[in-house]
């Protein structure tokens, strides 16, 4: 008798909707995906602190779609409980995780979470959307590194990233960075 195989359990950490930018980037992916496995969105409750936002509060977008069919979201990160980031990261079920990082306040959530996944033996894929970062070049490539150093792939949107950060990625994943 043949064991039916079971499709992977697939956790994408990032932004959703109704809040604005790479949100809609990964309601894209979600959907995709969610049309072969099964999909989890570990998002945000309360991403940022409200004097990061302009205007003092998170912007919204309400003309997303509905959530895909097959996708689980989870609105459960709150950028000021490090222990519901330790709970999260050692509880949520998982074959693979794939974190969107876009944004610096968010790399601590990021690296916690991702440690724990690794430490549980589930491989990471990264897409960093901003290498260049909003921020100040040091404390965003300082982050980025260390969501390197956290991953087993790592994926970005530019054709031709630059080459410091491709050996980073070299180095520290022993691949070269998807493009």
């Amino acid at each position: 008798s043949s064991i039916p195989l079971r499709s992977p359990r697939v956790v994408i950490l990032g932004s959703w909707p109704p809040l604005p930018g790479i949100s809609s980037y990964i309601h894209s992916l979600a959907a995709g995906l969610a049309k072969r496995t099964a999909v989890r969105i570990l998002t945000f409750r309360h991403m940022y602190p409200t004097f990061l936002y302009p205007g003092g509060s998170p912007p919204t977008d309400d003309t997303f779609p509905p959530d895909p069919a097959g996708i689980t979201v989870d609105r459960v990160l709150r950028w000021y409980h490090p222990l519901g980031w330790i709970y999260r990261g050692l509880t949520t079920p998982a074959d693979i995780v794939h974190v969107q990082f876009w944004s610096l306040p968010i790399a601590p959530v990021w690296w916690v979470l991702l440690l724990l996944f690794r430490l549980r033996g589930i491989p990471v894929v990264t897409t960093i959307h901003n290498i260049a970062g909003h921020e100040s070049k040091r404390s965003f490539h300082f982050a980025t590194r260390r969501l390197i150093a956290l991953s087993n792939v790592v994926i970005t949107h530019l054709a031709e990233p630059p080459q410091e950060f491709a050996s980073l990625v070299r180095r520290w994943t022993g691949r070269d960075p998807v493009y």
